[in-house]
């Protein structure tokens, strides 16, 4: 029989401690799997069963923007489920939703294959002198909000600035630009810090993400989205 403290003066009651013999299982990554409908993913906690009642019954799935999957090469659908994962998992003790992170990782990406001349962007006016790899965040807001019917601005707004960050970012949008960044396929260096740190202090993690990724662009000569320089020194004058 074990003591502790702050429990027995809680609850007036002692306590046993019995070792766990189960399987890790994570009740965030199975509802991610299943609306990615990743029957694989799923498979790793339920039964054949179960899983075959939860897809007969579409159940645990975002019916409208579930077409925004289809538009995803497989790489790249693995890669949002990887982000969704990451932004679940830390979305509760920053006190956001876990569905609006779900629902603005699912579709962060979603015009990032879409054509410029699709069909589907009819109606999407582009802002001006935009580096080519940050247009897709426009575009995505844009499927999102008139494709998939988005109505959240907050949601809007995190997919719109996924890539670029902008000043006075939300918290979702803060959870989304660092669940892309730096979700468990990324392999950079630094990443494993940077991880560490997106556990334990959002704010302080963006800012050093925004440094290096402002680092890694001047010094590649790529072009440098202002919002992004803007964005570092909005958090750098908070610190």
């Amino acid at each position: 029989m074990r003591r502790t403290g702050g429990f027995v003066a809680r609850f007036h009651t002692d306590f046993e401690e019995l070792a766990f013999t189960g399987r890790d299982v994570s009740s965030t990554d199975l509802r991610v799997a299943l609306a990615f409908s990743d029957r694989a993913e799923a498979a790793k906690y339920l039964d054949e069963t179960s899983l075959d009642y939860i897809f007969g019954h579409t159940m645990y799935r975002f019916l409208r923007e579930e077409g925004a999957l289809g538009l995803l090469t497989p790489e790249r659908r693995a890669h949002s489920e990887r982000v969704a994962r990451m932004a679940c998992r830390r979305a509760r003790s920053l006190q956001i939703p876990e569905e609006k992170a779900l629902l603005a990782a699912m579709l962060h990406d979603c015009a990032k294959n879409v054509p410029a001349d699709s069909p589907l962007l009819k109606g999407f006016t582009p802002p001006e002198n935009v580096p080519a790899p940050v247009l897709h965040q426009y575009a995505g807001a844009y499927l999102a909000e008139h494709r998939f019917g988005v109505t959240d601005a907050e949601i809007l707004d995190a997919i719109r600035y996924h890539t670029s960050g902008k000043e006075d970012m939300t918290a979702l949008g803060k959870l989304i630009f660092l669940s892309d960044l730096l979700e468990e396929g990324r392999n950079f260096e630094g990443v494993a810090a940077l991880r560490k740190v997106f556990w334990e202090d959002l704010d302080r993690c963006l800012c050093l993400a925004l440094e290096e990724q402002l680092r890694y662009l001047k010094a590649q000569k790529k072009p440098v989205d202002p919002l992004t320089e803007r964005a570092y020194k909005w958090l750098g004058s908070r610190q």
